[in-house]
């Protein structure tokens, strides 16, 4: 049978994995935001004559906006 050896892993090369994994996982989450935002602007022209239904459609979409903008700085 054989013995499986772990190797000790680098510190420095943990830390990268687990910036890059966190890189990656606000990269998906800007682009689910900007993709609802997306359809929030379609909604937005279809509630345009419904004050009460744009209202609401419209702080969703401001939300939105405001949590993708966040994100975006935390990219940079």
């Amino acid at each position: 049978m054989e013995r499986m050896t772990h190797s000790k892993q680098d510190p420095a090369d943990v830390q990268q994995k687990h910036q890059q994994t966190i890189v990656d996982h606000v990269e998906d989450m800007v682009a689910s935001e900007s993709h609802i935002e997306e359809a929030l602007d379609r909604q937005l022209t279809e509630v345009a004559d419904d004050p009460e239904g744009r209202a609401a459609v419209q702080n969703l979409h401001d939300m939105v906006k405001q949590h993708r903008d966040a994100l975006v700085t935390t990219q940079e």
